[in-house]
């Protein structure tokens, strides 16, 4: 089974700005929301929340309407947990069913929801980074977001307190986005590095997803640092002339 690490944070914390990050060192990164709203179409997932929600969440096209589904997930109401609850299991029966076969990492975003705790128990999950950021700074960020109105009872349902149950079970690792990306991409590479106590198996089966995907992705580009900012000469199967620049820096 692959290892499951779980991104979470508030609205506005930088979550997708990590999660950008890991993609550009070619981490899988799954978006829980987005593959959720996935769901909506197929006709079993259909019937059920239109069964809950009520016809009013039909569109005029014969589809789930998103901002009526956002309403209705802003509601509060037990009906919108039980939904919730059904399309995380899933989400993540099917995640993990994917990769039950794989030794590689799989990071999994989503936002600090109550329902963020089903994840807790659908999933395998391994460990937990938490992104934190001062309210000054986060607030502004939302404010420069175009659909920040739209989203303002989903920022409000968000809280840290939603995930008090993972310490008990996950390694819990935090990082303040407080400075610039590249403080941010300092801080996620040093956590890569040590924080989660990644594998050389788990690396290396993170190397040969991404060779599935470049078959001609040469190892003279320095993959040690450039591909994941980790392990250094120490643990690099594939010796590179500037392996050790990353290395030198956490060591």
């Amino acid at each position: 089974m692959a290892r499951f690490i779980l991104i979470t944070g508030l609205m506005g914390s930088g979550k997708s700005a990590v999660s950008d990050l890991l993609r550009n060192k070619h981490y899988t990164v799954i978006d829980c929301d987005n593959e959720i709203k996935k769901l909506y179409s197929e006709p079993e997932v259909f019937h059920y929340i239109v069964r809950h929600a009520g016809k009013n969440i039909v569109g005029d096209f014969g589809t789930i309407d998103l901002n009526e589904m956002r309403k209705f997930i802003e509601s509060g109401t037990e009906a919108k947990s039980i939904v919730m609850d059904y399309l995380i299991n899933i989400f993540a029966e099917r995640l993990s069913e994917k990769y039950k076969s794989s030794d590689s990492v799989i990071f999994v975003e989503a936002a600090a929801i109550p329902e963020i705790n089903a994840l807790r128990f659908a999933l395998p999950l391994h460990d937990v980074i938490i992104i934190h950021c001062n309210e000054e700074t986060r607030h502004a960020r939302l404010l420069a977001r175009q659909n920040y109105t739209s989203n303002m009872m989903l920022e409000q349902m968000q809280s840290l307190e939603n995930l008090n149950g993972y310490g008990a079970n996950h390694a819990v690792v935090h990082i303040d986005n407080d400075g610039t990306l590249e403080d941010l991409n300092d801080k996620l590479m040093k956590i890569l590095e040590s924080g989660l106590g990644i594998t050389h198996k788990e690396k290396l089966a993170v190397y040969m997803d991404f060779l599935k995907l470049a078959p001609n992705y040469c190892h003279t580009n320095a993959w040690c640092y450039s591909f994941y900012n980790l392990g250094g000469c120490k643990n690099c199967p594939f010796p590179c002339a500037n392996q050790d620049k990353y290395y030198e820096k956490f060591k």
